[in-house]
């Protein structure tokens, strides 16, 4: 990614902000080229930059051109008017009044532009209480980029059981690296201990190496479940039985790094995203390219 650059622009005009207006979650970002501002002049109408105004830091920075249609949760450790490299409190950078909570157990590193670390165990695992726009039916996308350090179930975003299911369950949805080094992709179909579970082929995400990873998810309208990893699809598995929806939407917590029953994360999260609907793989190549020069890719 390229680094800060005094006075720099690519759109037509900085008044507009990117393009995110009051409700950023569900606006796209407009213009051409990657915006790569960290500090702006405001520019007029045409596209002049006032070299008499003050600099100001761009809030959105690190979206650098990054999907935001249909958005639903954004997490960036690099984002420094979100996190500004201490504290416990992530404040949200959709502009939808919510904040995100790092527990004890998690660490932070300022290499690769920011990012988050844990060993696993007790309080190693970031929350986000519960609202309407975590519950994803019928199609979704979940993407992080992630550094596990351990042969291991590695969790990147759960949400947690509904119903009468147990805590080693998944709930409405649950993204993670397996042991055998493969994504996996789960969900609950009912309020029972009924759920799915799709897969990658295995060693996709090694050891200590940064990794985008992705996956796409849905039922007989969205074309089943596709995997990928720095943007080369790895898996598509197709139409997934005859529910083929995802169904078991419920009030729970949405957790980072951590599951319900204990289980954790172990290595680095710098990034993770869910939307309410499928990326085309064009889409999952402009989210890869908008941070791979962070971690030398």
């Amino acid at each position: 990614m390229p680094g800060p650059t005094s006075g720099q622009i690519s759109f037509s005009s900085l008044n507009q902000t990117l393009g995110l207006a009051s409700n950023k979650a569900n606006t796209c970002l407009g213009g051409t080229g990657t915006y790569s501002c960290a500090l702006t002049r405001r520019a007029n109408s045409f596209g002049v930059i006032d070299t008499n105004s003050p600099f100001r830091a761009s809030e959105f920075y690190c979206y650098n051109n990054v999907k935001v249609d249909c958005l639903r949760f954004y997490m960036d450790a690099s984002k420094p008017t979100s996190f500004p490299g201490s504290g416990t409190i992530l404040c949200d950078p959709l502009g939808c009044n919510l904040s995100i909570t790092r527990c004890s157990g998690v660490g932070y590193s300022s290499a690769n532009s920011g990012y988050f670390t844990t060993s696993g165990g007790a309080n190693c695992l970031m929350y986000m209480t519960h609202t309407s726009q975590y519950n994803i039916e019928n199609c979704i996308t979940i993407e992080a980029w992630v550094c596990v350090n351990t042969s291991n179930y590695h969790m990147i975003v759960t949400k947690q059981p509904t119903g009468n299911a147990a805590n080693n369950y998944p709930g409405n949805y649950e993204f993670r690296v397996a042991p055998d080094y493969s994504l996996e992709f789960l969900y609950q179909v009912n309020d029972f201990q009924n759920f799915r579970l799709i897969c990658s082929a295995a060693n996709v995400v090694p050891i200590g190496v940064w990794r985008h990873v992705l996956v796409t998810s849905g039922g007989d309208s969205y074309g089943g479940t596709k995997f990928y990893v720095n943007s080369v699809l790895c898996a598509n598995r197709g139409i997934f039985g005859t529910v083929g929806n995802i169904v078991a939407v419920n009030p729970t917590a949405l957790l980072l790094m951590a599951r319900k029953d204990g289980l954790y994360y172990s290595g680095g999260l710098a990034y993770a995203a869910i939307y309410q609907g499928i990326l085309t793989h064009a889409e999952v190549c402009q989210n890869y390219c908008a941070n791979k020069a962070r971690f030398g890719l």
